[in-house]
């Protein structure tokens, strides 16, 4: 039986792939595409997927990739940033990303172990935003009868997307850890 080597990329060789296309965005997003907007099927399932973890934001989700505007938007409550080990993408070392926080779940999620619970923002009727306002892990979730859910936008997505960006996902990092710590 013939065995496929795997290519193991460091986050500074995707830093450099993704520089030589000008900065462009690992990943083209279809937002119109009505496959992800079945609102009937996600109430049938009542939000099987959302029960799981919040979704991923990506970088193209903020006005502006900026220390203060993304402190601002965190502190609202619903974001979190997630330290991702990169090994499991066939890639080394660790990488920050953003995605909705989990219920009861903290703001710097350093585990390393993905992290389980309901997103927070599933409520009664989905999820609290309107389409156009939602994460794009939530946008390009492609909604099945089963119930098993088709990730147009997956970890590894989010991954690349955020590499360019973090020095500034750390000081996020360090500043809600800090502020949790002096709470306490």
């Amino acid at each position: 039986m013939a065995t496929m080597s795997r290519r193991s990329f460091s986050a500074a060789d995707i830093f450099e792939l993704l520089n030589e296309n000008n900065g462009a965005r690992y990943y083209n997003k279809d937002y119109d595409n009505p496959q992800n907007q079945n609102a009937e099927l996600c109430a049938k399932c009542g939000g099987h997927c959302c029960k799981r973890c919040g979704c991923f934001f990506s970088p193209d989700d903020f006005r502006v990739l900026s220390f203060e505007y993304l402190k601002q938007e965190i502190e609202k409550g619903y974001i979190a940033i997630e330290l991702v080990d990169l090994s499991e993408y066939y890639m080394e070392g660790f990488a920050y990303v953003v995605r909705a926080r989990n219920a009861n779940g903290p703001i710097v999620e350093k585990r390393l172990v993905r992290p389980c619970g309901p997103c927070i923002l599933l409520g009664e009727h989905g999820c609290a935003l309107d389409y156009n306002h939602r994460p794009t892990g939530g946008r390009l979730l492609v909604p099945r009868e089963d119930g098993n859910c088709h990730a147009k936008y997956s970890t590894e997505h989010a991954i690349r997307e955020w590499l360019n960006y973090q020095k500034l996902l750390r000081e996020l990092a360090d500043y809600f850890s800090e502020q949790l710590t002096s709470a306490i």
